[in-house]
């Protein structure tokens, strides 16, 4: 997604947020240090303002930076102190009173409250914000963009005091622990409604919430009984390549575990994803296999593997040189002999728009869905699909919407990377009519 189209995006859905609540939406933009929070609250706030309408409410911006507490607070329990950083910096009674004193309500559009600042789901402000973002990124991003603002603040004359402590010092020692800190005690990341991947801010990559804070309700959307037809395609196709000699396999992106719910049966399986809750929720299904926490782009287990599979988690790779990533993993997990095996739901060719719609019910819960799935830009290699869920837990139901971006390269684009990376590349046609792409390593 690049940077306008999340922009105009994320606009919307603050829009349709505020109709009707009766006062004003109060939304937190969250994150480290340098991580573009008080740029995206501007930038949000002037495509809201340009949007609206007679009948449309106000918006109104507020910055946690000018409600922090005095330095005899901030640094009580010392100036490099990353717990006094997490806990003393902001003044949540001040900035809790600010908020407080703004208008309630007098638009029928409703009004629009935009704060930006860090530390903002302290437990102090807990049941405060109506939506939550969280700007995500590497800390070394985040101190590479924070020299760069200090080098311009000291080039304008308004630098810190003489007395102030190092630079790379104050940021590796008080800044970017006690953002660490804040991470471990409060999880703001799991607590958003919406967390960004904000290390480019140029093409931001919104986390879907299916995969993280509704992981549980995965197996109610994708029973696992499903893949079994699917499963024993791959199977077949792996045996044509390697009769009765691949033992081993690691599924990279590996979900909640449906595939491997019935590939265990032939093969011992290590599973990697980047969700924790997908890997509990595989965990649940397939205890008897592997689970590792990791990023099919740069996981390294440092051992090799008869089979290597990524099923369509592929499709969250956005850019070729993601996707290049995924293959040098995917190489550095092989010994000569191993068979690759790769399942994109389509590729930029055969990718056609698309309306499903399902559900599953347990017990006490059931979950109903419809998947939207659409080209945002003709001739680009993005795909956005929207869910909305209904989930059901006792007599109570309530409706989420989920926004994934994926990506379809074309096939000459897969044959050429995994060319590049030494395999011996073709494609086969499955029974989906999907083009799935194998190799194996000479």
């Amino acid at each position: 997604m690049t940077h306008p189209e999340f922009i105009d995006w994320l606009s919307g859905l603050l829009s349709e947020r505020a109709r009707g609540i009766g006062r004003p939406l109060l939304v937190a933009i969250d994150g480290p240090d340098a991580a573009g929070k008080t740029i995206l609250a501007d930038e949000l706030a002037a495509t809201l303002r340009a949007s609206q309408g007679p009948k449309h409410g106000s918006v109104l911006r507020v910055s946690a930076d000018n409600h922090l507490n005095p330095p005899e607070v901030r640094y009580r329990r010392g100036r490099l102190s990353a717990e006094g950083y997490c806990l003393d910096s902001v003044d949540y009674a001040a900035l809790t009173a600010r908020l407080r004193r703004e208008p309630q309500g007098r638009h029928e559009g409703g009004d629009i409250l935009l704060v930006d600042g860090i530390f903002l789901q302290a437990e102090t402000l807990d049941g405060l914000w109506d939506f939550v973002v969280y700007l995500a990124a590497p800390p070394e991003i985040c101190l590479a963009r924070a020299r760069e603002r200090a080098e311009a603040e000291a080039a304008e004359g308004s630098g810190p005091a003489d007395d102030a402590p190092d630079f790379e010092e104050l940021y590796r020692t008080r800044y970017l622990p006690g953002h660490a800190y804040y991470r471990r005690t409060r999880q703001p990341e799991d607590r958003a409604d919406l967390l960004v991947d904000y290390a480019d801010p140029g093409h931001p990559a919104i986390r879907p919430l299916l995969y993280h804070e509704l992981s549980s309700w995965w197996h109610l959307l994708s029973d696992p009984a499903d893949y079994a037809e699917e499963a024993a395609f791959f199977h077949g196709l792996i045996q044509r390549h390697r009769p009765g000699k691949a033992r081993t396999m690691l599924e990279l992106g590996s979900g909640g575990g449906n595939n491997a719910s019935h590939l265990k049966r032939h093969y011992e399986l290590t599973l990697v994803d980047v969700a924790p809750g997908m890997i509990e929720a595989s965990e649940r299904i397939n205890p008897e296999c592997e689970h590792v926490v990791g990023d099919m782009r740069s996981v390294r287990l440092e051992r090799t593997f008869d089979v290597v599979f990524v099923h369509d988690a592929i499709m969250y790779m956005l850019t070729e040189e993601d996707l290049g990533k995924v293959i040098a993993t995917v190489r550095a997990h092989c010994l000569p002999g191993s068979v690759v095996l790769f399942g994109p739901n389509c590729t930029s060719e055969t990718f056609e728009p698309s309306t499903k719609h399902g559900g599953h019910d347990a017990e006490e819960r059931s979950l109903r869905y419809l998947e939207w799935n659409y080209r945002p830009s003709p001739g680009s290699n993005s795909i956005h699909t929207h869910f909305a869920y209904l989930l059901r837990e006792g007599k109570e139901v309530r409706c989420l919407h989920d926004l994934h971006e994926v990506a379809a390269f074309p096939r000459g684009t897969w044959l050429r990377l995994l060319q590049d990376h030494g395999f011996q590349a073709n494609s086969v046609i499955d029974s989906y009519k999907r083009e799935l792409f194998f190799g194996m390593l000479p």
